[in-house]
């Protein structure tokens, strides 16, 4: 099934960004190529649900392709068991990315290469401030960030020391490679961000082979661009990074991919912060990421949500540019809905209290005829035996009823469930 189908009604009208896809195609532009392009440290929630139904589904919508792409730049943090979670989650979810896995470390090689050449044209220049006066020459938003006394190094400096860093000759944090933009700019990601930190961890991938490492702002994009994606969509945190990945791809001259910023799924008294998950793991507060307590894919499935479930509800909620709050009673009604349609029905009682069917034989008993499901009658019948002793829920009986209570109180008739109308004479 496709995103914009569903089993109970036709597709929604098309958002901005199918809109915006249908508008490229028809302006000659190939058919598009979006990815979903995960850190591989954590499990994914059902904010990420959101996005992987947005860039596979719209793909698939237009007879495009979706890759599958791990931002593996930040080896202290990462770990292979997060790529296989996240690998079965996404096909869980009922997409597939054609066999082959994308990774930025793929890119390593080529993105110094590009880090070489922005050096050499005197667009990027290594730096010696600590990590603290980088964060206080960057300045605030009402107050221009000052210049590092390392910009005026020159080009000649700056590729012996890159060289210098690639080769593993400096310490951490002793030196990094920032962009040479514009320290007054009022968007904070253009006062000369970051490009590479010196950082000595094995790589699951890559080994001890790369002694430093790009940061994502960095990456991306270019990543991006070597793949030829068509259409980068990112949740709106990204919209003020936008001008510095177009910088990056116009000095290097490369392929523009076209970046769509969407509102980010927000869900009513629920935690979709990666950091705070973690934390939460980390302490203990819960038995693992998917705990069925845990807003992640993973922990949902344990909790017998269905992938179509799922799907269903990020199609209902649409693509905005605005942030909202969505209730989490919708994403219960979601799976109440899908669950409806397929799950077969039986009944226990938690909780027993013994009726005793005073004119009923006691030693008689028969089978009475349930309905496995009352919205599939191909799912057929079973059989519920019948007898003078039953167990009902406590809670189905009350001494002193509200009104419109509609369960078992003494003088009251009340039918049991495919079965007899019974009246309470005691209790």
């Amino acid at each position: 099934m496709k995103l914009g189908e569903d089993s109970n009604g036709p597709p929604e009208s098309e958002d901005f960004i199918r809109a915006g896809i249908r508008s490229d195609l028809e302006s000659g532009m190939q058919k598009p190529l979006t990815r979903f392009p995960p850190e591989p440290n954590g499990y994914l929630h059902i904010g990420h649900a959101k996005s992987i139904c947005l860039n596979f589904g719209v793909a698939e919508e237009f007879g495009g392709k979706c890759n599958l792409r791990f931002d593996d730049t930040n080896p202290s943090k990462e770990d292979v068991r997060y790529e296989e979670a996240i690998k079965e989650d996404v096909k869980w979810l009922g997409f597939d990315w054609g066999g082959k896995v994308y990774y930025a470390s793929d890119y390593f090689g080529r993105l110094y290469e590009y880090a070489l050449r922005l050096v050499s044209e005197g667009k990027a220049y290594v730096d010696d401030l600590s990590t603290e006066q980088i964060r206080e020459y960057r300045g605030t938003l009402s107050e221009p960030g000052r210049e590092s006394p390392s910009r005026a190094r020159s080009v000649e400096e700056n590729m012996r020391l890159l060289r210098a860093m690639r080769a593993g000759k400096f310490d951490e944090s002793q030196y990094v490679l920032r962009a040479k933009i514009d320290m007054a700019s009022g968007n904070m990601n253009m006062r000369d961000p970051v490009m590479y930190r010196i950082m000595k961890r094995t790589h699951p991938r890559t080994g001890n082979s790369w002694p430093i490492y790009p940061m994502y702002d960095w990456a991306h994009g270019q990543s991006d661009s070597i793949e030829g994606v068509t259409h980068s969509l990112c949740t709106l945190e990204f919209e003020d990074h936008r001008p510095l990945y177009d910088w990056f791809i116009t000095q290097l001259g490369i392929y523009h991919s076209r970046q769509i910023e969407f509102a980010r799924l927000n869900l009513s008294y629920t935690i979709l912060s990666k950091r705070s998950l973690m934390k939460l793991v980390s302490k203990g507060f819960v038995s693992g990421w998917d705990d069925p307590r845990m807003p992640t894919v993973s922990g949902l499935r344990r909790r017998g949500y269905t992938p179509e479930s799922i799907r269903n509800f990020c199609r209902k909620i649409g693509v905005t540019k605005q942030d909202s709050i969505i209730d989490m009673g919708f994403l219960e009604h979601s799976v109440r809905e899908d669950l409806n349609r397929k799950a077969q029905r039986v009944m226990a009682v938690l909780d027993p209290l013994k009726v005793v069917i005073v004119n009923y034989p006691e030693d008689q008993e028969e089978e009475i005829e349930a309905v496995n499901n009352p919205e599939d009658s191909s799912m057929g019948k079973r059989k519920v035996p019948f007898s003078r002793e039953l167990f009902i829920e406590r809670d189905d009986f009350m001494e002193n009823p509200p009104k419109k209570f509609h369960r078992l109180s003494p003088g009251s008739l009340v039918r049991l469930r495919y079965a007899y109308i019974v009246r309470c004479k005691g209790f």
